[in-house]
């Protein structure tokens, strides 16, 4: 292994982020020339710490000092559990490792040599409370990460839900006492850990194991490319050989969704309709507006509306509104089918005119409110 195969990159915020925490510290330039080589250096052994392991275990890495600390990016072919859980403690023990070192350096120096020592008890006291704060079992810290390595090891992907759970009221937990000690900026950092944790367990709760299967989510990828460059077939075979081995999770879910856009590519909109029912839950904002479009499409004009309503207040949309309108026409209610209208030409409809004269409207065309409507235009 070789230290020329890490690259790094230091952010201009980093450099200023440990001037600042050193002129607190101190209050002059020499001391806080100290806290800044310390700091910086002390970063570094932390993050070669993970990058070593990975390139050991045959990985890429590249490690980057940002804002608020470093970290290690990395690719390469996926590791075993046992691999990531050493790769990711390494780091804190890199940093034990050089608190230890500058301890013993520090007693063995004479205090004539003022500076020196005082610079290897920075690294003491900066090492350690590094060390602590990152073993913190909160992720994405490492002690949150080990947390996660660990129970996924004993109870598979439902020990990645626990680990977030964890994460989620100990960070939370943290903040509380924080606050109440009046710490207010590392109570903040933990509870934005907190709420991250728990957005994250939020979208676990769509997940299996199979989400996480790389060549699944490959397949997914290259079907979902064939889809937008129109090759609809390709797109529907890899979409079939995705549902064949995917889970309940997400991947299913996309899969689904996207059968669903090949059928109404051709115009099978009953058919693509059919196909989200089942999946009608776990579908997002865009994934509910396709399914509004089907609905009305296939002639499910009740569930249209419905969907549309909840569609159009998660995500406003002219397209949302215009689906609305065409639906109320259909069930002759004039005002609905006006007001939606309205909402889809404020929200940007294009070519309004054209617009009124689909035949879709004809139900409601010969009705005063309407042709009101339409001279208003």
């Amino acid at each position: 292994m070789s230290l020329k195969k890490i690259p790094v990159t230091i952010s201009p915020f980093f450099w200023l982020l440990a001037a600042f925490i050193g002129f607190m510290g101190t209050g002059n330039i020499q001391g806080t020339l100290i806290w800044m080589v310390v700091i910086i250096a002390s970063v570094l052994v932390h993050e070669f710490g993970h990058a070593l392991t990975a390139l050991f275990f045959g990985q890429k890495v590249r490690v980057q000092l940002v804002a608020f600390g470093g970290m290690t990016e990395r690719q390469g072919p996926k590791l075993k559990l046992w691999q990531e859980f050493l790769i990711t403690l390494n780091g804190p023990l890199a940093g034990l490792m050089i608190a230890g070192v500058a301890f013993l350096g520090f007693k063995m120096l004479p205090e004539n040599i003022a500076a020196l020592r005082y610079a290897l008890w920075v690294a003491v006291v900066i090492n350690l409370f590094w060390a602590a704060l990152n073993l913190m079992p909160v992720l994405p810290l490492d002690g949150g990460r080990l947390m996660s390595i660990a129970l996924e090891g004993i109870f598979g992907f439902r020990g990645v839900k626990m680990a977030l759970l964890a994460s989620m009221f100990i960070g939370g937990g943290l903040a509380f006492g924080l606050f109440l000690m009046r710490a207010l900026l590392p109570g903040a950092i933990f509870m934005l850990l907190a709420f991250e944790s728990f957005r994250t367990f939020k979208q676990t709760m769509k997940m299996d194991e199979k989400d996480r299967d790389e060549d699944l989510q490959k397949l997914l990828e290259e079907g979902k490319r064939d889809y937008e460059q129109g090759r609809l077939e390709e797109a529907w075979i890899k979409m079939e050989q995705v549902l064949e081995k995917a889970g309940q999770g997400i991947l299913r879910t996309v899969a689904t969704e996207t059968m669903a856009s090949v059928l109404s590519e051709q115009q099978k909109y009953t058919e693509a309709y059919e196909v989200l029912v089942p999946i009608k839950g776990s579908l997002d904002v865009e994934g509910m507006r396709l399914y509004h479009k089907l609905a009305y499409k296939a002639g499910q004009i009740e569930e249209a509306i419905e969907v549309g309503n909840q569609s159009y207040q998660h995500l406003p949309s002219y397209d949302t509104a215009l689906v609305n309108a065409f639906c109320c026409a259909l069930k002759l209610q004039v005002q609905p089918a006006v007001g939606w209208l309205e909402c889809a030409i404020r929200d940007g409809l294009p070519d309004a005119k054209v617009v009124v004269e689909k035949p879709d409207f004809d139900p409601i065309r010969q009705d005063p409110e309407f042709k009101q409507f339409m001279d208003n235009l």
